[in-house]
């Protein structure tokens, strides 16, 4: 059995879910593996890489991220931090982008997995995933796909590439 481990770019997931209209209580390592296309015991370790809400301004939303973090963390997830900077009202994602490759391609050439997940459309994360790949992993890619912007940055770089569906949401409520 292949070990899996998941890469997750936690704003663009989180966007996700909710653009759908769902709940952040999911069974998380079983849509892992469903979006995989495994047994939950073939998923390995997991980062949710995520610049959360600024405490000063944003108190509800900041606790209420940080309830969040919790969840995630009680299913074995592990929640990497990046900062936000808030300029004329609009958060700006800092280090996320930088931890998920440099970890992605850290944990390939290591050895520290047979093949990744990486749930995220940003073309930024390419350079890692062809670098992954070049060590001889297998990098699938799992993302929302919206209306308005239906592009995909990794659909021609990784292994395999599958759209995150509602009805795999629904599947693990």
């Amino acid at each position: 059995m292949a070990k899996i481990s998941v890469f997750i770019d936690g704003g663009n997931f989180f966007d996700g879910l909710h653009a759908q209209g769902f709940s952040v209580d999911l069974n998380y390592r079983k849509l892992l593996a469903l979006l995989a296309d495994t047994e939950i015991e073939n998923i390995g370790d997991v980062f949710f890489y995520i610049a959360p809400y600024p405490e000063g301004p944003y108190p509800n939303k900041c606790s209420s991220q940080e309830v969040y973090f919790q969840l995630l963390a009680n299913q074995n997830i592990k929640v990497v931090r990046g900062t936000t900077e808030v300029r004329d009202g609009i958060f700006i994602e800092r280090d996320v982008e930088a931890a998920l490759a440099t970890d992605l391609v850290a944990h390939a050439f290591s050895n520290h997995f047979d093949e990744a997940l990486v749930i995220s459309r940003r073309a930024a994360f390419a350079p890692a995933v062809i670098a992954a790949k070049q060590a001889g992993r297998t990098v699938k890619n799992a993302f929302f796909n919206y209306a308005f912007d239906p592009s995909n940055g990794l659909e021609g770089v990784a292994s395999s590439s599958r759209i995150i569906l509602s009805k795999d949401i629904i599947a693990c409520t």
